[in-house]
């Protein structure tokens, strides 16, 4: 708030603009790139999250575009600033805080779903529903993004940035912290990130899956830490009873195990089986099929999670089927 004062003289607080609003809220994102936020830093932005609700959203457009420059400088020309965006980039000619506050005004939807950002404070529970993918800025500098139905708990202290998954699954991205520790707790098993884009996937009665997309990962379990760093480009399973699996992914692998992040779900490969269970997680509308032998069909294609029925129409034409639309659900059928 911003005090001023009546013609009478008398004190008041007013809102400052949205202009304004953006300004700080770029500045307390440039601050916390250069360095993890003081104790005494971090209760003033806390206090300025809580003020308004606008300001939780223009931290978040922030935090977002100063994510997409890091990505920009890091690719260089290879970047594309169109790939999964609605954005446009500002002009040329602007400094790196300027082109925050510029954002601030951007559209951060990605094409086809309901993505959304919140920034969480130092203690947060979150979680998702069904269809619902969130991006979570966090107050380190990091970013989350949450699937499908996944529910976590954050604990950011001076000494540890600690975030339970309790169920389902999210991304990382987090910034380096040498003196701060970074870890992902899913029931025994922990792992900590150094500088890293992972993925972890939790799910009781299953295990857990651990995907690294850049830097390195430890994974400990149950106290006990695995012989090997996981390093990018690899996964790791963990089921419940025990049994460790570690492969290679190829980069498309890579990219088709992360498609959800866009709002997509990569069929390639996958049977007609595999492909409505997929889309079951996301989406009421069910995909039922005749028998065994059409289910064990491959299908192909990227599509976007809310499209469950264009999928069908798509998969059944290429295979020489039907999509029949029902009350809630489309059945792949022969003709």
């Amino acid at each position: 708030m911003i005090e001023s004062r009546t013609r009478h003289g008398e004190r008041s607080l007013v809102a400052p603009p949205p202009n304004a609003i953006d300004e700080i809220a770029a500045a307390w994102v440039a601050r916390i790139d250069r360095a993890p936020l003081s104790p005494d830093d971090q209760h003033a932005l806390d206090t300025w999250m809580a003020a308004s609700p606008r300001h939780a959203g223009a931290l978040a457009r922030a935090s977002a575009m100063n994510l997409y420059l890091d990505k920009a400088a890091a690719l260089g020309p290879a970047f594309d600033p169109d790939r999964g965006r609605t954005w446009r980039m500002p002009s040329f000619g602007m400094d790196r805080r300027q082109m925050l506050i510029g954002g601030s005004t951007m559209a951060l939807a990605v094409v086809g779903t309901g993505l959304s950002y919140a920034v969480l404070t130092q203690k947060s529970r979150v979680s998702t529903g069904k269809g619902v993918i969130q991006r979570h800025p966090l107050a380190d500098g990091s970013s989350m993004t949450l699937n499908t139905a996944t529910e976590v708990a954050v604990a950011f202290d001076s000494a540890v940035r600690k975030v339970e998954l309790l169920d389902g699954e999210a991304r990382f991205d987090v910034i380096k912290d040498a003196a701060r520790p970074f870890l992902v707790l899913a029931g025994d098993v922990t792992v900590r990130a150094i500088g890293t884009s992972f993925s972890v996937w939790r799910n009781s009665g299953s295990g857990t899956r651990v995907v690294v997309s850049e830097g390195i990962v430890e994974v400990v379990r149950a106290g006990k830490m695995l012989a090997n760093r996981l390093t990018a480009g690899r996964m790791l399973h963990l089921d419940d009873g025990g049994a460790i699996v570690e492969k290679a992914l190829s980069p498309y692998a890579l990219e088709q195990v992360s498609a959800w992040t866009s709002g997509m779900v990569d069929m390639n490969g996958l049977s007609l089986r595999e492909a409505a269970q997929e889309f079951g997680r996301y989406s009421e509308t069910r995909i039922e099929l005749q028998d065994a032998a059409v289910a064990n069909l491959r299908v192909s294609g990227v599509y976007s999670i809310n499209n469950p029925v264009g999928f069908a129409r798509d998969a059944a034409l290429s295979l020489g089927l039907e999509a029949v639309s029902g009350d809630g659900s489309v059945l792949i059928r022969r003709k």
